[in-house]
């Protein structure tokens, strides 16, 4: 579901309405432009492949990257604010988007199953409130 978001909603559209409602611009350098999303489609699957998360109740992980990976740990108590959202295509296959803010960014995590995502959310909101951790 995540890759097809991205390529087809991000990339491919996009580029198949600029190639038709320039079609009249049919130069070769022009008719590259209808190559892009599948020159970008190995980038995507290695961005995809890179996405991933972990927990063990205290601590909260999230692993990005393209090319290299960006590896973000945090302790839970360290969250400012947790957020769930549904999109409609998202609700129809149970799914959620993750965001978690703190101090310096947000993380969010795209496409987990909605229980999955409300248990999280439920659980940082449970240490952050719970929690007689000192903050710094």
């Amino acid at each position: 579901m995540y890759l097809k978001r991205l390529f087809f909603v991000d990339w491919a559209s996009p580029v198949a309405l600029l190639s038709v409602s320039l079609s009249f611009l049919a130069t070769p350098w022009f008719l590259l432009l209808n190559l892009l999303p599948a020159l970008i489609l190995p980038f995507m699957w290695l961005n995809y492949r890179r996405l991933g998360y972990w927990s063990d109740g205290r601590y909260f992980a999230v692993r990005t990257g393209l090319i290299g990976h960006k590896l973000v740990l945090f302790p839970l108590h360290k969250a400012q604010s947790v957020k769930v959202t549904r999109t409609p295509g998202q609700r129809r296959r149970g799914l959620a988007t993750l965001t978690i803010k703190l101090a310096g960014h947000k993380v969010k995590i795209p496409y987990v199953p909605d229980l999955v995502a409300k248990g999280a959310r439920d659980h940082i909101l449970r240490v952050i409130f719970a929690g007689h951790t000192p903050w710094m």
